[in-house]
């Protein structure tokens, strides 16, 4: 069914909480910078001071919630606060 857009009749079926992941990829060269995180975790974490060139995956986010809807907004809202450190921590140097 979610192959023909039928997301609704998998939620309506879907029992309790939901687990959504996500890779984020990298929109331009950066390098990696530890960051404050809440709501979210993330995996396959890179070292710190690691060179990403754009395109490369960054890392895995991983969020929970009990719609679909609900998980798609935590993940992109996740990956707009990393990759706002990410980018903004570059200009700084």
């Amino acid at each position: 069914d979610a192959c023909r857009n039928r997301l609704s009749d998998i939620e309506t079926q879907a029992p309790g909480q939901l687990f959504g992941k996500a890779i984020l990829y990298a929109p331009e060269d950066l390098t990696f910078r530890n960051f404050t995180r809440a709501g979210f975790t993330i995996a396959d974490i890179p070292a710190q001071g690691t060179r990403i060139k754009q395109g490369q995956p960054i890392l895995t986010i991983m969020v929970t919630g009990n719609t679909i809807k609900s998980i798609s907004r935590e993940l992109k809202q996740a990956a707009r606060h990393i990759t706002r450190h990410l980018i903004s921590a570059d200009y700084a140097d």
